[in-house]
């Protein structure tokens, strides 16, 4: 903390998508100087409240048990998550919300997912090129989950057929512009994997973000 803090001083946590598989809404954390904690489900915040006082830059860890049932959201934490803040309501010096330093990602992508074409060259808009899908996962992927990745404005060439190689299966949904990977082993937390396709490029060229998210079988 920046400033100093005393007793009764509280500091927000906005955890979005966070959720506490319980009723009760006060607990203790493992903290000795934040133990009193609360939160608000509808609004998704942790509440911590000093019971000693400190001197200002004083640095800080709550760690929070798992047996207090808070949950991670079904859809993981992205590695460029900026919803999740922290202010404090100290008498001595509140704060406006600010982001976290860092979030750590979970069942999300590293920021390494590329597309990298064969021959650049060769590659022109509306006409078909060969390029392949670079990714790896933050956690691991089992044998039988499935990769989605969506390729605004690329279509099938005449020649496409299903790929498969040792690793992944894909199949393309032309109208969905979604390209369907299964894998086909266990593969490790922060694994890079590659995938060459067949398709043909947007007629209008190539500019919009590709997306991506896995399922579990």
């Amino acid at each position: 903390m920046s400033s100093t803090v005393t007793f009764g001083d509280e500091v927000i946590v906005i955890l979005p998508s966070i959720v506490r598989d319980t009723a009760q809404k006060t607990f203790f954390t493992q903290s000795k100087f934040w133990s009193d904690a609360r939160w608000d489900a509808r609004k998704s915040t942790l509440s911590l409240k000093a019971v000693t006082s400190s001197i200002a830059g004083q640095l800080f860890a709550v760690t929070i048990d798992e047996e207090e049932n808070f949950k991670i959201p079904s859809v993981g934490i992205q590695l460029t998550s900026n919803n999740f803040l922290i202010r404090s309501l100290a008498v001595s010096g509140p704060t406006l919300a600010q982001q976290f330093q860092n979030v750590t990602a979970v069942g999300s992508f590293t920021n390494s997912t590329v597309m990298v074409f064969e021959d650049l060259a060769q590659v022109f808009s509306g006409r078909a090129a060969t390029f392949s899908i670079c990714f790896a996962a933050q956690a691991t992927i089992a044998a039988g989950d499935k990769v989605s990745l969506i390729l605004p404005d690329f279509t099938k060439s005449v020649a496409y057929i299903p790929v498969s190689d040792h690793l992944v299966q894909s199949l393309f949904f032309e109208a969905e512009e979604t390209l369907i990977m299964t894998i086909l082993q266990d593969v490790f937390a922060r694994q890079r994997v590659s995938h060459a396709c067949w398709f043909e490029c947007p007629s209008v060229g190539h500019s919009k973000l590709l997306r991506g998210h896995r399922d579990r079988h």
